[in-house]
């Protein structure tokens, strides 16, 4: 003789086929549960929330974002021409915006964040008024 119980999908889909009225306040219930669950997630998309406070990356990062206050980023794609030719071209024109952004932050330090630019219209630190 076998004692033993079923299983517990086997009793599951049983009090499905005998109950059939409860199983859509069920399935709301627990998509309800799912919802609410879903709402309460804390998403954190800062790159300083991605490590730990006490690994010395965090502490690099922390001491980056308060002197220069964000980190960007440039993506520029090159492309049509031989590999060498591209290679070519990306170190030199990284080697140019490198040039034209140390051009900005030493305007910046010398005039200062809040000195006005061309007729007042913006910052003198902005990209389009540093010198070529």
């Amino acid at each position: 003789m076998n004692n033993q119980r079923p299983p517990l999908i086997e009793r599951v889909a049983a009090g499905i086929a005998t109950h059939p009225r409860f199983v859509l306040p069920v399935v709301l219930a627990l998509a309800l549960l799912a919802g609410w669950g879903t709402s309460t997630i804390k998403i954190y998309t800062a790159r300083n929330a991605l490590f730990p406070k006490q690994v010395d990356v965090y502490r690099r990062l922390e001491n980056f974002l308060q002197k220069f206050g964000a980190v960007s980023e440039l993506v520029v794609v090159v492309e049509n021409g031989s590999p060498e030719d591209l290679k070519t071209f990306a170190t030199g024109l990284a080697a140019r915006l490198r040039r034209l952004l140390n051009r900005c932050e030493r305007r910046r330090r010398i005039c200062g964040p809040n000195t006005a630019g061309r007729a007042g219209r913006r910052p003198r630190y902005d990209l389009a008024d540093c010198p070529r």
